[in-house]
């Protein structure tokens, strides 16, 4: 005799197979889309091309093309043998990001590449010097930008303005 909510054998197969198709057809679906994520994540030349972030374009911290410029001069480019260096750029953007949103290394966004890789250059390049050379030249780049305008004030100023 059996107590009440047991299943019976042949019960308990068929939920097993039942479970089987449903995570058999899961498996396709999933597989499927990582398929079409990794095509769609391909450039036309064949490259790899960066996520953007939640908003559709750059992160805050991300380098401008101009800060680009005036940073490119400061990275030694040596002929390197071996592995392939990680875009610098890439990594730029990535330890600006954990510094500027203060995260964990761990929490940096998959698009900047390896927290690990970005870690281990800017200890890399604080050691080397290259790093204060960097933020003196993003401050450089900032301070000669002209400040946004205030429009908090002007609109302030205009309704006590108009209110005369």
């Amino acid at each position: 005799m059996r107590n009440a909510g047991e299943k019976t054998r042949e019960e308990e197969i068929a939920h097993c197979e039942e479970q089987c198709r449903f995570h058999a057809q899961q498996f396709f679906i999933y597989t499927q889309k990582l398929n079409d994520l990794k095509q769609s994540a391909h450039g036309p030349d064949g490259r790899v091309m960066a996520d953007e972030n939640e908003k559709g374009g750059r992160a805050d911290t991300d380098l401008t093309d101009e800060q680009w410029e005036r940073i490119v001069p400061l990275l030694r480019s040596k002929k390197r043998y071996g592995r392939p260096m990680v875009e610098p750029r890439r990594v730029i953007n990535g330890i600006l990001y954990v510094l500027g949103h203060d995260c964990a290394w761990n929490k940096m966004p998959k698009r900047y590449g390896s927290y690990v890789t970005c870690w281990r250059r800017l200890l890399r390049w604080r050691s080397q010097g290259i790093w204060q050379q960097i933020e003196q030249t993003l401050m450089a780049s900032a301070l000669e930008a002209p400040p946004p305008p205030p429009l908090l004030m002007n609109s302030y100023e205009e309704v006590a303005a108009n209110s005369k």
